[in-house]
């Protein structure tokens, strides 16, 4: 079964963590209503220096969540420079003048005997520490400092360069990520989504300090930032520690987020790639939908539920029919994924042992297409519906998850209120609202199929 990679630090490989889709966002912050005595609503305000604060009170233990968001990503990598802001995200960790390299690490393992965390996707790169209420002060101090004072040194290019080329060697013996990079290549021709967030080996090979100090200089900055502080806090305590922090930092150009149109047409309709890891065949059918600015509310959320309603577990449709069912699959997925610059739809199945590929399409083929002409039953939303908030819900009754809800919303453009309206726009949908989004988007979008098997003896990858 096709699963969702997602690009991670490389410091070491092995220190990934799990990031919401926006369309998750969009339904996440149901909690606020189920759990209002545990999780008060959200608050913000803004520094001087144009920094954005979010905080999520939960004061069930002394812990906090602090999460500081660049709102700048892959997408943002010069043409031809695959890769940079990963790097840097990297280099954020060789130290300042004031906390020289390995401080923050150093810092973080003597709170928590873990290490320091940071991710990068397309649309943002996000620095992550759960720790003690009474330590906030001190990674504040880190942070800010590293907003500006970063130095990026000769010394410790190449030596982190050849961490990120063992990182991408380490993806690569995963199929799943060779196979992804080309589907993003083929759905995303002349787009920074069909670009590797890591870059080729080339690419890092390419990557140097000039290039990267440039992309520091020109995107970390407060105005360029949202802090999320969730759990046991208040804003009037936040507010006093980021204004002396962070709000010593100066504010300065940002260049504006560019909205990259989507092609009018994939270079290729097909993917296929052949793998030794690869057992058993599995086709993926992916329809490119526009990004969060471009997407009603309602559309998004009756997508949200029709992939609820085609690939939950056991209970979705295409379990009953193409497993229990024919027996054609030994397992079927359905995922929607929003984000700023565009959205994936997306049914997969993997063949059950001995059935040829070629059926498994047209079998699940055959299922979205009657998705798309049929719809779905009042019965299979309502179980939707239900299964959906509850468990988001559960998984938002975690101030660690509600951290990286309001960040993931607020880096997309959501408000606050848009973020918490959520539980009332998935209550208010109907059955009209969930076939019209599916009608449209099967028929209307693009469509990528992706084809991956086991090696053939004699052929390549």
């Amino acid at each position: 079964m096709f699963a969702t990679v997602l690009p991670h630090r490389g410091r070491p490989v092995g220190r990934p963590r799990r990031l919401l889709p926006l369309a998750a966002v969009l339904v996440l912050a149901v909690a606020v209503s189920s759990h209002a005595e545990a999780a008060a609503p959200a608050s913000s305000f803004t520094l001087a220096n144009g920094m954005e604060v979010v905080v999520v009170p939960d004061h069930r233990v002394p812990v906090v969540t602090h999460v500081l968001w660049y709102k700048v990503g892959g997408a943002e990598d010069p043409k031809g420079q695959a890769g940079v802001a990963h790097f840097l995200e990297h280099m954020m960790f060789r130290g300042t003048k004031r906390f020289p390299a390995d401080s923050f690490d150093k810092f973080v393992v003597s709170l928590v005997g873990t290490t320091a965390n940071a991710f990068t996707s397309h649309e943002y790169t996000k620095y992550p520490q759960s720790l003690p209420k009474q330590k906030l002060a001190e990674l504040m101090e880190l942070e800010a400092d590293r907003m500006i004072n970063l130095e990026i040194r000769e010394d410790d290019v190449k030596p982190e360069i050849g961490a990120v080329l063992n990182e991408r060697r380490g993806k690569e013996v995963s199929p799943l990520f060779l196979f992804y990079e080309k589907l993003g290549a083929a759905r995303f021709p002349d787009h920074p989504y069909g670009r590797s967030l890591l870059g080729s080996p080339d690419d890092i090979k390419a990557l140097d300090r000039a290039r990267t100090l440039a992309f520091y200089q020109r995107f970390y900055a407060p105005n360029n930032a949202i802090l999320v502080v969730a759990g046991d806090v208040t804003e009037s305590e936040v507010r006093a520690l980021a204004e002396k922090t962070y709000g010593r930092v100066p504010a300065r150009p940002v260049p504006k987020r560019i909205l990259h149109p989507l092609p009018e047409r994939p270079l290729k309709g097909r993917v296929e790639m052949q793998h030794e890891q690869v057992t058993l065949p599995s086709i993926g059918f992916y329809y490119t939908t526009p990004g969060v600015a471009a997407t009603p509310r309602a559309d998004a959320h009756a997508l949200n539920l029709l992939s609820q309603i085609a690939g939950t577990s056991i209970i979705g449709r295409l379990h009953r029919r193409l497993v229990t069912g024919k027996q054609l699959a030994m397992s079927v997925s359905a995922s929607y994924s929003l984000n700023v610059h565009a959205g994936t739809l997306a049914f997969t199945a993997t063949a059950a042992p001995g059935v040829p590929l070629p059926e498994v399409e047209r079998a699940l083929a055959a299922e979205i297409a009657a998705l798309a002409r049929d719809g779905v039953t009042e019965a299979e939303l309502e179980d939707a519906r239900h299964s959906l908030l509850a468990s988001r819900a559960y998984s938002a009754d975690n101030h660690r998850n509600r951290a990286d809800t309001y960040g993931v919303g607020r880096v997309a453009g959501l408000t606050l209120a848009e973020i918490e309206a959520a539980y009332d726009h998935i209550s208010r949908l109907t059955l009209a609202d969930v076939n019209r989004a599916a009608a449209q988007t099967i028929g209307k979008a693009q469509l990528v199929i992706g084809d991956l098997r086991p090696l053939t003896v004699g052929t390549a990858k």
